[in-house]
């Protein structure tokens, strides 16, 4: 009998019931695959709808980049990105104080013999000298003697201008002189006139250039060169003679 009964189930139980009973028991996996694409399809159309659309509300608002600058104008675009970062690290350009340039005075109270003063035409010789002597050995030949302020006469110790007042640049690419001249051609009616130039180092070549209009005063300007004005080069008249700039509101007074 128990041999009989094991047949009977064994042929009701057959290989299709079993494959049958296997995959019921699996069809969650189906169900769970469907819910993760349908989620993954959810996210994919808030991105590509709401998430686009918020960006394209801020680029009216938004400040182009530089790449986007720089496609649109390569040069405008590097021009204005140096030009921002050099206005960042300038300071604030520099205020002769015009009480104080006006007020100097080069010329000493004691007059000067006619005899002593330069001539115009050997300034300028002078000059080209100094020029080619910087040029081959990058110093001067001749003395000169210390330009400790300009608001004092522009003379030696004796009240004479026997040798011209220099200062160079703590960069070493500038050097300031003055002197008093005899700005016209007549050694019989001299006028004592005060010169002051700058030798300045450009691409490596010391060149020279007339200054004018840093004192109340005329100065005298040697043709064929360059005449600087005191509104060109701030920078440099406050590195090198900081007390002709105008004091801050506030500021002590020296």
């Amino acid at each position: 009998m128990g041999v009989l009964a094991m047949r009977d189930v064994d042929r009701h139980v057959t290989r299709g019931h079993v494959i049958v009973a296997r995959i019921n028991a699996t069809t969650w996996l189906p169900v769970l695959v469907m819910m993760l694409l349908a989620l993954s399809l959810v996210r994919d159309l808030y991105g590509n709808t709401y998430g686009l659309g918020e960006k394209l509300a801020t680029v009216d608002t938004a400040p182009p980049t530089f790449w986007e600058r720089f496609d649109a104008s390569p040069w405008k675009a590097i021009t204005g990105q140096a030009s921002a970062m050099l206005e960042q690290r300038k300071a604030p350009r520099p205020v002769l104080d015009a009480s104080v340039t006006t007020a100097i005075n080069p010329i000493p109270p004691t007059p000067i013999p006619g005899d002593k003063l330069t001539s115009m035409a050997d300034l300028a010789g002078y000059v080209q000298s100094a020029t080619d002597s910087l040029n081959s050995t990058g110093k001067l030949a001749d003395r000169c003697e210390p330009l400790k302020d300009l608001r004092t006469p522009w003379v030696d110790a004796n009240g004479l201008p026997n040798a011209p007042l220099c200062l160079t640049s703590t960069s070493g690419d500038v050097i300031w002189m003055a002197s008093i001249v005899n700005a016209t051609g007549n050694a019989m009616y001299p006028v004592a006139t005060p010169w002051l130039g700058v030798f300045h180092r450009d691409g490596g070549k010391w060149k020279y250039a007339n200054v004018s209009g840093l004192i109340g005063r005329p100065t005298a300007l040697i043709p064929t060169y360059t005449n600087l004005t005191s509104d060109l080069i701030p920078y440099q008249i406050a590195r090198d003679f900081p007390y002709l700039v105008a004091k801050a509101k506030g500021a002590n007074n020296e």
